[in-house]
């Protein structure tokens, strides 16, 4: 398993909703809590983190049928190009709201390319890299 992997520790996140702005900057430019890879939900008395968890045996990779999901160096990637917007992967994916679609994007965590800006301004620690 890559060693650079999210943890996310849901009793730290105070709902701030950080992750979900920094997460839109860097991929889009613009602070777009819908265009996050991220997403913070509020759930009776707490907060709830979706985000992709990069599986071990990734149910998404599997349930592509165009190979727009795959494994890239490692774990679990994302092809643009390939993709149909069909959501096989999202009904795969045993985490609800880790996948998503807006507009005519399929949203995925690519880890800021190995420097998630989500970890790096996350005031309260709730997410982390694995060691």
């Amino acid at each position: 398993m890559p060693s650079d992997l999210r943890m996310i520790k849901a009793k730290e996140c105070v709902g701030c909703r950080i992750c979900e702005l920094v997460c839109s900057l860097k991929h889009y430019g613009v602070i777009n809590p819908q265009r996050s890879r991220i997403r913070v939900y509020r759930l009776e008395d707490r907060d709830k983190i979706e985000t992709c968890r990069f599986c071990d045996k990734p149910k998404c990779v599997d349930a592509c049928p165009t190979g727009a999901m795959h494994i890239e160096e490692g774990r679990a990637a994302h092809d643009r190009e390939k993709c149909i917007l069909c959501g096989a992967c999202i009904e795969a994916c045993p985490f609800a709201g880790a996948l998503r679609i807006f507009e005519d994007e399929l949203l995925k965590c690519d880890l800021c390319g190995g420097d998630p800006e989500c970890v790096k301004y996350c005031p309260t620690d709730a997410l982390t890299l694995r060691e």
